[in-house]
């Protein structure tokens, strides 16, 4: 989960955390963020600690290192990931429910808004809202995410990765 997200759905974060202990050990990092499913601001990872520190040691590109996880992800011969991809009504990609622009405040502020003071927001809950208010939702469509260029599904081998 990053700093940028305040609607995380809690449900995404309990599955991946889950994924992560049902392995028992084989993933380095679990992830929803390798090939982007979810709408953008759904993103999350867990990760070993020995991995991280592994990445800092090995990583010297500061375009890299400021995405935190990036060069685990980026190396999957190094480290065993496993991206766990929505499913259905979740599959959302071209929603944006990050924070990184004004735009993107108008479009939280709204959802935030609609919802009141309920924090156990879903995500089908976001998603059938912002499709009843597609003028909410466009308020951020064309905004350039830098992130963008660093999530390609040729970026991880698909014959290293796990997915699910």
């Amino acid at each position: 989960m990053f700093g940028d997200q305040p609607l995380i759905d809690p449900g995404i974060l309990t599955t991946l955390i889950d994924r992560f202990h049902a392995a028992g050990g084989a993933y380095d990092l679990v992830g929803n963020d390798m090939v982007t499913t979810f709408p953008p601001g759904m993103d999350a990872e867990v990760f070993k600690v020995s991995a991280l520190r592994d990445a800092a040691r090995n990583c010297s590109e500061n375009a890299i290192r400021e995405h935190g996880t990036l060069f685990i992800r980026q190396n999957p011969g190094r480290y065993r990931v496993l991206n766990v991809e929505a499913e259905g009504f979740s599959r959302r990609p071209e929603l944006e429910l990050e924070i990184d622009t004004s735009e993107d405040v108008k479009v939280v502020t709204a959802v935030l808004d609609h919802f009141g003071t309920d924090t156990d927001v879903r995500l089908d809950e976001i998603i059938r809202f912002l499709d009843a208010n597609p003028n909410i939702s466009r308020l951020n469509q064309s905004v350039p995410r830098r992130w963008k260029k660093f999530r390609n599904e040729n970026d991880i081998p698909h014959s290293k990765q796990g997915r699910t």
